[in-house]
This record gives structure tokens, C-alpha cells and sequence, in this order.
């Protein structure tokens, strides 16, 4: 289902994009950049796939690739679906953060005011992505099942806010707090999408410019329930994600409302992947025990071995 997520959210890619006037400067460092996120790592698993000896590899560097893909799509799809230019919330949003009583001015001001707090907060904040390939190898070896949740999730919640930021988007506190230029590229490429001043897309330098919902939320969530499965190591990364949440208020620009929006849409696309990949689990289970029913004696046991473990018997 993923893939198929990923091919719909190029496509459409692709398609606003040729309709709003946008053009994809792919260098030599892009090429490079979509080569090590998804050919090598589909590289990799198919070899894992072929070798028995390294099965091991195939769910994690599948898993990366299926991430990096569609987190690549959903990059390329937020820029034409921001220059559609739809009113902007942020007075809204400003106005949420003033009645549970909080100054997001005020906030900014405080981390920046210790430059030693405030380099530290931006590392944690821009540690979220790093994670991904630690991710993808721990629990893909530790609890298989649980990754495969984690990247389907990943692609539900993505698809959510790309849709939810096309309909109410939202420059963030940068934008609203400051005047241009921005020193934050966010708020500076998103307003140049929407004035129609930035049409010609260079990987190199661009970046996410989405604020509602928080993105670094979402996924901060959805890799805390990924170890679960995995209690001694689940305390030490639920409290690294709370650090990345907390730094993604003012190292981000997001409001209140965009951080609750992301903790929402995790959740729910995390229970959505639950119910949709256990299901396709209990469906291929199913249909072996259906082939195996009908064996004599042993025969479904050895069937089962021989299947599963092919040297078994040689």
C-alpha cells in the first residue's frame, strides 16, 4: 500500500506541479541524494531477498526505501499544493496559542536568550530524520511487524497533512512574528510559493515548508509506539521524542494547534496501519493454513518447515 501511496502522491506531483509552473533543478547532488535514500537501499534488500544468508537485510533497507520514496513524493507535492495560495489560518492558530494562556514570541525568546540552549535545541530538532535508518535497522530486526506499521503509518499521516496544510495553510510563527526576509527558510520559500516568486525547485536548498499540522510531530509519535515492542529500549526513546516535540515549537515555528493536530493524526494513522497490516497478515496466515489443511499426517508440518526454513531438510 505504500508504494502505491508513493506512485499516487508523484503523480500527482508531477501533474500540479506542470499546471502551476513548476520546474525540478536535479543536479548531481540530487541524483546522488535519491540513489542513497531509495536505489541503494532497494539495492540492498533485493540482494537480502536472493541470499538466504541475508534475509536479515531485506524488511530494513525496504522499509528505508519505502520512506525516503514517498517522504520524497509528499516533499515534491507540498510546494504546488502551498502556491494554490488558499487563505492562511495563522491568525486562527495565534489565537488557539493565546487562549491556553501561552506567547510563542515569548517562548522563541527564552531558548534563544543561552546560545548553548539554543544549539542544543536545534540539534535535537534536526535529529528526527537521522533516526530513520537506526529505526529502520532496530526494530526491523527486534519486531519486524512494527515497522512495517511504522512506514505505512508514516504515508497515512503525510497524506493527511499534505491535505489538511492545502486547505489551511499556515505560514508558522516566522511568518507571523517576523517580517521578510525570513531567516528561516521555511517561512521564506513558503511565502515565495505563494507569491509566485519561487517556481524553479532545487533540492539543494529547499525544505519542508509545512507548519499545520507539525510534521516533526507526527513522526516523533509514530517512532516511540514503533518500540513498543521493545520495552528495554521504549522508555529511552519515548523520552528523545518528547526532547524532539518540545524542540519543534521554537526551532520550528509551530503553534500549539499544530503540535496537537500532529500528536491526532499519528495516532490515528498509526491505529489505521495496526488494523490494515495486521489484517494482510492474518490474511496471508490464513491462506496457508487453507493450503495445509487438506495434508495428511506430518505432511502440513514438513510442508510448513520446508517453506519457511528451505535447508532444513538438506
Amino acid at each position: 500500500m505504500t508504494w502505491s501511496l508513493t506512485i499516487g502522491a508523484a503523480l500527482l506531483a508531477l501533474i500540479m506541479g506542470k499546471l502551476q509552473g513548476f520546474s525540478l533543478a536535479l543536479g548531481g547532488y540530487a541524483l546522488q541524494g535519491l540513489g542513497l535514500l531509495v536505489v541503494c537501499p532497494l539495492a540492498f534488500a533485493l540482494y537480502g531477498t536472493l541470499r538466504s544468508g541475508f534475509r536479515f537485510l531485506a524488511l530494513p533497507f525496504h522499509a528505508f526505501a519505502q520512506f525516503s520514496a514517498f517522504n520524497i513524493a509528499a516533499w515534491l507535492l507540498q510546494f504546488p499544493l502551498a502556491s494554490l495560495d488558499l487563505p492562511s489560518v495563522d491568525r486562527s492558530l495565534i489565537q488557539f496559542d493565546s487562549m491556553l494562556g501561552n506567547d510563542w514570541l515569548a517562548h522563541f525568546e527564552l531558548i534563544c536568550a543561552d546560545p548553548t540552549v539554543y544549539s542544543f535545541v536545534e540539534l535535537i530538532y534536526r535529529a528526527l530524520l537521522f533516526q530513520v535508518p537506526i529505526v529502520c535497522a532496530v526494530v526491523g530486526t527486534l519486531d519486524p511487524l512494527r515497522l512495517r506499521i511504522l512506514v505505512l503509518a508514516n504515508a497515512l499521516a503525510l497524506s493527511l497533512t499534505l491535505a489538511l496544510a492545502t486547505l489551511w495553510p499556515a505560514g508558522g510563527a516566522f511568518m507571523a512574528f517576523f517580517k521578510p526576509p525570513y531567516a528561516a527558510s521555511m517561512a521564506s520559500q513558503f511565502a515565495a510559493v505563494r507569491d509566485g516568486s519561487l517556481r524553479a525547485l532545487d533540492p539543494e536548498v529547499m525544505t519542508g515548508i509545512i507548519a499545520f499540522p507539525s510534521y516533526h510531530t507526527i513522526l516523533a509519535i509514530l517512532i516511540g509506539l514503533s518500540f513498543r515492542g521493545v520495552p528495554v529500549l521504549f522508555p529511552f526513546v519515548a523520552a528523545f521524542q518528547f526532547a524532539i516535540i518540545f524542540s519543534a515549537r521554537s526551532m520550528g515555528g509551530h503553534y500549539y494547534a499544530d503540535i496537537l493536530a500532529g500528536i491526532l493524526i499519528a495516532c490515528a494513522s498509526n491505529w489505521a496501519a495496526e488494523r490494515l497490516t495486521t489484517a494482510k497478515e492474518s490474511g496471508i496466515g490464513s491462506n496457508f493454513q487453507i493450503a495445509t489443511a487438506e495434508l495428511p499426517g506430518n505432511m502440513a508440518t514438513n510442508h510448513y518447515v520446508a517453506q519457511r526454513f528451505p535447508k532444513a531438510g538438506t
